[in-house]
């Protein structure tokens, strides 16, 4: 087998090639979500959006390959559905996680 030399080690979060966006509007929440998604996918940058127009933002900047996002009931869950075929659509995205109360469970 030759000898392939590694690639060097990632030294900036900012380097991470591959990305998982978080859409969260609860500040501890997002913080005990990303801190998760940080532990058990090392390799990928984690980035947290609090609104629809934050994470329309960042997803553009970073294009990321899973969205995880956490609604509520509304006013923040309202039209989400609309908002996440839209947004995959859009920007192709691979995957899509949607954490959310029953009553949503239904309408994705």
């Amino acid at each position: 087998m030759p000898n392939v030399p590694l690639p060097p080690p990632i030294t900036s979060f900012e380097s991470l090639p591959r990305g998982i966006l978080l859409v969260e509007e609860y500040n501890a929440l997002a913080v005990a979500i990303s801190s998760a998604l940080r532990k058990f996918a090392p390799l990928h940058r984690v980035e947290v959006a609090h609104s629809f127009a934050e994470a329309e933002t960042l997803a553009a900047q970073m294009r990321p390959e899973l969205f995880v996002i956490d609604v509520d009931p509304p006013p923040f869950g309202e039209g989400t559905p609309a908002w996440v075929k839209a947004l995959a659509v859009a920007l192709a995205v691979g995957l899509i996680a949607v954490i959310a109360a029953g009553v949503f469970a239904a309408v994705f």
